[in-house]
């Protein structure tokens, strides 16, 4: 926006929410998809809160939706990128653990986190109008691509 005020630049935005999937690399402060299969297959505890609600876009979806930008240009337009499947964190975390067979101990679940945002649910109607955004992989397909790309970057026996 700002490049496009100063210098006329043809620009679009685009905002991504809580995309997850192979190539994103375990650090504490990505998304709690990345973050809950890391720790599931190294064995670190997690803390769960309940009432958190996302959504989950795969890559591959993101991806698509941010490539159709080239065939349908509009300058100026901004896009918010997000998953269909609205799901609470207890559901991720439990699709994780039963992929991974980890020890359902190291999860502790507690109230809701005051400082986290409880609901992320985006309007993604422009994206799905103007730039045919569609999930092809669910959630539980996702977690599995994740989890087993994970298994083969860290070394990580299944």
């Amino acid at each position: 926006r700002n490049s496009r005020i100063q210098f006329g630049t043809e620009s679009v935005v685009v905002r991504l929410f809580n995309t997850y999937g192979p190539g994103e690399w375990y650090h504490p402060y990505r998304s709690v998809n990345a973050k809950f299969c890391y720790h599931a297959l190294v064995g670190r505890p997690v803390t769960v809160y309940k009432g958190h609600f996302r959504t989950s876009p795969y890559l591959e979806a993101t991806c698509r939706t941010i490539a159709n930008i080239a065939d349908n240009f509009k300058p100026g337009e901004a896009y918010n990128i997000g998953g269909l499947e609205y799901h609470d964190i207890e559901t991720l975390a439990k699709t994780i653990w039963d992929y991974t067979k980890a020890d359902p101990s190291l999860i502790t679940f507690a109230p809701s986190e005051v400082l986290t945002t409880k609901s992320k649910k985006v309007d993604i109607d422009k994206a799905i109008k103007d730039l045919d955004h569609k999930m092809t992989i669910s959630l539980d397909e996702g977690v599995k691509r994740t989890i087993d790309w994970m298994r083969e970057y860290y070394r990580i026996a299944p």
